[in-house]
């Protein structure tokens, strides 16, 4: 009996740390309980507050804490006696009290993380915030765009999607739509509207995802961190507003859409470039409205006063100068609202016509926003390029390698050593210019391109401000008389375009024109002659040297212009690269006046294009660094010149079938050397 006695003291010895730690675990058990905590946070609720994401992971990290305990005394009482109860069960205990002790040390842990907890915040939406709109919804455009935007939220295999347009052409407000619209509601637990224009700050950002996700971490450190983990637990969809450069996802800590966590996120931005660089799936870009469309807008907010009889025919030259932008109709429609004036709607188009942004609120709501896209282009040299586009008339399409020459004409290319490679690098900065929505691609044509009314008024207003411009825009402006000498001042000096293309200019007893003796334009590139109907001659022949720095020559719909150079002037146009002479119908030589075995050459011409010359018989003898030839229109030119085969660099000649195969040959080694360079063009 006494053995026993001592037997039962040594295990109640050894079982007292068990039960003094069961004993600490069955009160901290009763502290991880939460109803307390629960009631406030409800009470918080019913006040317009909301618990947040760490609030609600404490809570369920307490209640599996909870249940842990629980199983442990379950676990002490089923197993604590043996031998049906006489003996303790030793082992099992001993194994509960360490159970106990570990448990015991993480309930301890998580009550103390308590104190550091952010409880509750203020209550984010549901999903989306709904925010106000522009009143161009309900368009047929803006609806196709709201529509195509909703279905790729229910397409798995988009992630990220780029809306791009122009400054001011409703991206924001068809997103706005978006976030707005009952129907964007596919499961996504937020909609998270982050405004990023262009002074990227990282953190800012994180901060404000975070907020919508209802989080909240002290330690910025973490901040990517703990944004990545809460993210991927919650399918979003973020709307980047007005990404103007790459965004670092990673760095935010925003996972990328993917199949798997069905997440979208949605930029809008004014580059093509930038929806290149975020690597996105799908590129919708938002287009002007259309004209009735315009016209609905405009007359919401001019009001029906633009339909009185002596205001509607100035309304609708007032509305085309804003060229569909919703921006500027807007403004323009809301400046000119309940205005019953003729003389004020007519003031209006003549300040919309010269850019003079007097109209109220032109200068702050749309010059200075659109602004932003030329200061963000890549340098100084394109915005160069940018701003010589507004030297073309309003509407005006400009064929990209007429634009890409004029550029190098003028230097804007920096250094290029032949006509070809300048529109390679003109063309490279062309769609640059697209993708940043300055220029517009023609619809119909991959040659073409147009300056958007509203763009071009901003690009005219910019030039007219930059100190030492160096051009001088009369565009579009119905010249009947060349500008007087004064006017140009000392441009002369320096010019290397010349294009009186398009212009009114009447000079019926115009016999020559002589531009081979103006010493002023000795710095001259680019000439273009064109509609000079009554014009015989271009050259008078016996000047001096002052076309030295010729490139590009572009002689077009000169009826009566019997030849195009004379042989004393050949020698004056060293530079020359390239003629292009098109609807000359009288034209019957390229180079008259030659003496018999006299060697006219022409050491740097590539390309010569001849076009619709229905009378043309010869063409240059001597081009050593010919390159290409084009001839349509069925000239009366039966022979090539024998000196052809001896042009090293003579790559392609093009022409129409029947004139090819018109051609007579003084000999079959230049008919055998040139046949392989023939393309056909189909008329």
């Amino acid at each position: 009996m006494e053995i026993a006695t001592g037997v039962l003291q040594i295990v109640n010895i050894f079982l007292e740390p068990i039960t003094r730690q069961l004993g600490y675990l069955f009160k901290c058990r009763e502290k991880v309980q939460i109803p307390d905590l629960e009631a406030n946070i409800e009470a918080t609720e019913r006040s317009g507050k909301a618990a947040t994401g760490e609030a609600q992971q404490w809570f369920n990290r307490a209640r599996e804490l909870e249940h842990e305990a629980d199983e442990v005394v379950e676990r002490y009482h089923d197993n604590k006696c043996c031998f049906g109860g006489l003996c303790p069960n030793c082992p099992s205990n001993y194994k509960s009290g360490r159970q106990a002790t570990k448990k015991l040390s993480q309930i301890t842990t998580h009550i103390n993380l308590a104190n550091t907890v952010n409880w509750s915040m203020d209550r984010p939406p549901p999903v989306g915030r709904e925010m106000p709109t522009a009143s161009i919804t309900g368009q047929s455009t803006f609806d196709k765009n709201v529509t195509k935007i909703l279905e790729c939220l229910s397409n798995n295999e988009l992630g990220v999607i780029g809306i791009h347009g122009m400054g001011g052409v409703g991206k924001t407000t068809v997103m706005l739509e978006i976030n707005n619209s009952p129907s964007q509601n596919q499961g996504f637990k937020r909609v998270i509207w982050i405004t990023v224009s262009t002074d990227v700050n990282i953190t800012r950002i994180q901060k404000e995802v975070m907020k919508k996700l209802g989080m909240n971490v002290e330690d910025e450190d973490m901040i990517a961190e703990r944004l990545f983990s809460a993210s991927k637990e919650q399918r979003f969809v973020l709307i980047l507003d007005d990404l103007w450069e790459k965004l670092d996802l990673n760095a935010i800590g925003v996972p990328r859409p993917n199949p798997q966590n069905k997440c979208k996120i949605i930029i809008t931005t004014r580059s093509l470039i930038v929806c290149n660089r975020m690597e996105t799936d799908l590129k919708i870009k938002v287009d002007v409205l259309l004209e009735e469309e315009a016209w609905i807008l405009f007359r919401e907010k001019a009001r029906n006063v633009v339909g009185l009889p002596s205001i509607e025919p100035i309304a609708c030259k007032v509305l085309k100068e804003c060229g569909g932008l919703p921006l500027a109709i807007i403004v323009v429609g809301c400046a000119m609202r309940d205005k019953d004036n003729v003389h004020v709607w007519e003031n209006a188009l003549r300040a919309l016509r010269e850019a003079t942004m007097e109209i109220e609120g032109m200068e702050r709501e749309v010059f200075v926003p659109l602004k932003y896209s030329y200061d963000e282009l890549q340098d100084e040299n394109i915005r160069q390029c940018f701003l010589y586009c507004s030297l073309f008339p309003e509407d005006c399409e400009i064929e990209k390698d007429n634009l890409a020459e004029r550029w190098m004409c003028e230097g804007l290319l920096g250094r290029v050593d032949s006509v070809e490679d300048a529109r390679n690098k003109g063309h490279g900065l062309i769609e640059k210019l697209i993708d940043s929505c300055m220029i517009e691609q023609v619809r119909r044509t991959d040659y073409f391109v147009k300056l958007h009314d509203v763009i071009r008024d901003v690009a005219i207003r910019i030039g007219s401000t930059r100190e030492g411009g160096g051009f001088i825009v009369e565009a579009g402006l119905g010249l009947k008389e060349a500008l007087r000498v004064e006017e140009w001042g000392e441009a002369q000096q320096a010019l290397k375009v010349l294009d009186l293309h398009g212009t009114g200019i009447k000079c019926s007893q115009l016999d020559f024109v002589g531009l081979d003796v103006v010493p002023s334009l000795k710095s001259l590139e680019f000439l273009c002659l064109s509609n000079l109907r009554v014009v015989r001659r271009i050259w008078k022949g016996d000047g001096d040297h002052h076309l030295l720095n010729l490139r590009f020559l572009l002689i077009e719909d000169c009826d009566v212009l019997k030849n195009v150079l004379l042989a004393n002037v050949v020698q004056c146009l060293p530079c020359l690269e390239e003629m292009a002479i098109m609807r000359c119908r009288g034209l019957e030589e390229i180079i008259s006046g030659g003496q018999v075995g006299q060697n006219i050459t022409l050491p740097e011409l590539k390309k010569l294009q001849l076009n619709g010359l229905v009378k043309l018989k010869s063409i240059c003898e001597n081009a050593p660094s010919l390159e290409r030839i084009s001839v349509r229109g069925y000239p009366k030119l039966r022979r090539l010149p024998q000196g052809l085969r001896e042009a090293e660099m003579l790559r392609l000649i093009e022409g129409e079938k029947e004139w090819w195969e018109g051609l007579e040959w003084e000999d079959e080694r230049t008919n055998s050397t040139l046949l392989p360079l023939f393309v056909e063009i189909k008329s």
